[in-house]
């Protein structure tokens, strides 16, 4: 009987502590099954499939570059040079003539007025000649002359001479008795043009942007 009675216990014990490990197998269980679940991700360099890619930072540089420039302006003025040839009064006696030489050193535009009085018809012969044919006139031969007024009380005259000597002639020769009194203005005038150049100095601005 005591015998029975112990092995009766055994199995009980044993029973109860194969319960309790049924028990505590069930509840770990449980516990695992409501336990939350850590979801790791691993990226790479570019991220993951599916995932959007990384905002990059921007990095701007801006540069300003200030060159000064310099400019040549160039101003022309052009003017009339004047170089008064005679502003007199000449007296040419009867049977003669007067001369007036001069040298012209460019191209010019001589401009002439003359105003004669004495004699009957207060006349007067004005001839403008070169230094070739003014020889050609002291020494009663033909000429070529680039103004000749004709026996005349006035006259104006513009004619075109280039540079080199000249001769202006008052001719009285055709009047036996009067000396003439001849009131003349004769200048040579011509265009000269000057060029002047200023210096203009700027700033040129250049900017450039660079990102990255």
């Amino acid at each position: 009987m005591g015998d029975a009675g112990r092995g009766e216990g055994g199995h009980t014990i044993l029973i109860i502590i194969v319960i309790a490990l049924i028990l505590i197998v069930v509840f770990m269980a449980s516990m695992a099954s409501h336990a939350p679940t850590q979801r790791t991700e691993t990226k790479g360099e570019a991220g993951g499939v599916g995932a959007p890619p990384p905002e990059r930072t921007k990095i701007c540089e801006v540069i300003v570059i200030k060159q000064p420039q310099t400019r040549f302006i160039t101003f022309t003025v052009t003017t009339t040079k004047e170089l008064k040839v005679i502003k007199d009064k000449i007296v040419v006696d009867p049977l003669s003539y007067v001369y007036v030489k001069f040298t012209l050193p460019r191209d010019v535009t001589l401009e002439g007025f003359f105003k004669a009085r004495g004699g009957l018809k207060n006349d007067i012969k004005v001839i403008v000649l070169d230094e070739i044919q003014f020889m050609n006139f002291k020494n009663n031969n033909p000429y070529k002359a680039y103004y000749v007024s004709g026996k005349v009380t006035a006259d104006r005259f513009r004619i075109g001479l280039k540079a080199g000597e000249y001769y202006i002639i008052f001719d009285n020769t055709f009047s036996l008795l009067s000396n003439k009194v001849v009131d003349v203005d004769v200048s040579a005038k011509w265009l000269e043009t000057i060029r002047t150049v200023r210096t203009e100095v700027t700033t040129l601005t250049t900017t450039t942007t660079t990102c990255r």
